[in-house]
């Protein structure tokens, strides 16, 4: 599925999920997704999301070979 929706979309792609949810960070993964550096991480939920700070506390974000080109951003490893 996410191979489906970057196709449809020019624009770069961010997941945001709770950091305990492997299977979905797996998945993501799997499909080529990244996962974000954590002072990165609460920019971006801070930016893009409305959500309570202890939410940001335990959420990672993952991105899209797209985001990671255009910022340069240093994914963990």
């Amino acid at each position: 599925m996410p191979r489906h929706i970057e196709a449809l979309s020019t624009k770069p792609i961010l997941i945001g999920t709770w950091a305990d949810a492997s299977w979905a960070i797996a998945f993501y993964r799997r499909n080529g997704f990244t996962v974000l550096p954590q002072r990165e991480t609460s920019r971006l939920l801070r930016t893009y999301w409305s959500i309570p700070e202890r939410q940001i506390e335990t959420s990672v974000v993952l991105a899209n070979r797209q985001w990671i080109d255009r910022s340069h951003a240093r994914p963990e490893r």
